[in-house]
């Protein structure tokens, strides 16, 4: 009974920590968001538009159709007769939300009322490119329509109630100089003992598995249970390591924390889901911390910034040095 009891004050734990830092996309914004990652839905377009070739403006379809994107992905597109192939590494993601149905004269829908539409590019000039209407398309890019609100992982948005920040990335300097204060979006886990939890399951059952490394990348992405691959790892750096909550949907995490933050426990598990201690999150290769809340990726130039930081949009002080030392949010300053 201490050993079940031991696994729901665990999750109870574990949930009231995660909570603060994780929403899905504010659908009240009606404007655009840069976000890290979307899973799209089996009904959802995707098309593949590449880069014009003497003035031809060709519209194909990516070689595989996709479950998610995410930022450090290499999405590859292909003609219908699979002729021509290109490929471009994932540098930025931006969602526009829309606000009406729309059809075109043949009767083809292209708006969805209160859903999201959302646009790979490299970078975001690649984006600027693209929306240049006065010149031939001279990038690659991928779209895909229409996408969920709890199917985008946004990285910039505070939660409305606690005013603290969400995620952030995880980056090399945060394994070598962890830090207490953030929630860390890894990009997968090496291995280790983790406990998985079924939806409809009974809130204390739990399995302990031994895994090896396992990635989020939709590239390497894996099923490391029967019916469980898992795509979105939030992890919190604690006394004594890092604690994980992994899920194989974005709605899984928010769900299952959820019942924490309101101490409703539901008496069975709202979703599919690990938990692990002791956890050896995976960083973004690309990404590197320049000061708490602040990251850049060295190859496309792109910065990730927490917005709910006081000083936003400034991390540096006048001689140059960080602001913060620490994540605000414990700062001694706050």
């Amino acid at each position: 009974m201490k050993f079940f009891e031991g696994k729901v004050n665990k999750l109870i734990f574990l949930s009231s920590i995660f909570l603060g830092f994780i929403s899905p996309v504010n659908s009240e914004d009606f404007q655009s968001k840069f976000v890290q990652k979307i899973s799209i839905p089996e009904s959802s377009n995707q098309i593949y538009l590449p880069k014009a070739f003497l003035g031809v403006h060709e519209t194909w379809s990516p070689t595989e159709r996709l479950k998610t994107v995410s930022i450090g992905d290499t999405i590859s597109g292909s003609d219908y007769g699979k002729k021509k192939n290109r490929s471009f590494v994932v540098g930025v993601i931006q969602c526009d939300y829309q606000k009406k149905d729309y059809f075109d004269r043949n009767g083809y829908q292209y708006s969805w009322e209160g859903k999201w539409s959302c646009l790979a590019a490299r970078n975001k000039n690649d984006i600027k490119e693209f929306y240049n209407f006065r010149k031939d398309r001279s990038v690659d890019v991928f779209t895909t329509n229409p996408i969920n609100s709890e199917d985008i992982v946004d990285l910039s948005i505070t939660n409305n109630d606690m005013k603290l920040p969400i995620f952030v990335p995880l980056g090399q300097k945060d394994l070598k100089e962890p830090q207490s204060g953030y929630m860390h979006m890894s990009s997968g886990m090496e291995d280790g003992t983790f406990f998985f939890a079924k939806k409809g399951d009974p809130v204390n059952k739990f399995k302990t598995i031994k895994l090896e490394r396992f990635s989020f990348l939709q590239s390497l992405e894996r099923e490391v249970i029967d019916g469980f691959t898992p795509r979105f790892g939030a992890c919190a750096y604690l006394t004594n390591g890092w604690a994980c909550f992994i899920s194989n949907t974005w709605e899984g995490i928010t769900k299952t924390i959820s019942q924490a933050y309101t101490n409703q426990l539901s008496k069975t598990h709202l979703a599919d889901y690990m938990i692990c201690e002791d956890c050896k999150p995976i960083p973004h290769p690309t990404l590197n911390r320049i000061c708490p809340g602040f990251y850049t990726a060295h190859i496309t130039g792109e910065e990730f910034k927490d917005k709910s930081i006081p000083t936003y949009p400034e991390f540096f002080n006048k001689e140059g040095n960080c602001i913060y030392e620490k994540p605000w949010v414990v700062s001694p300053k706050n």
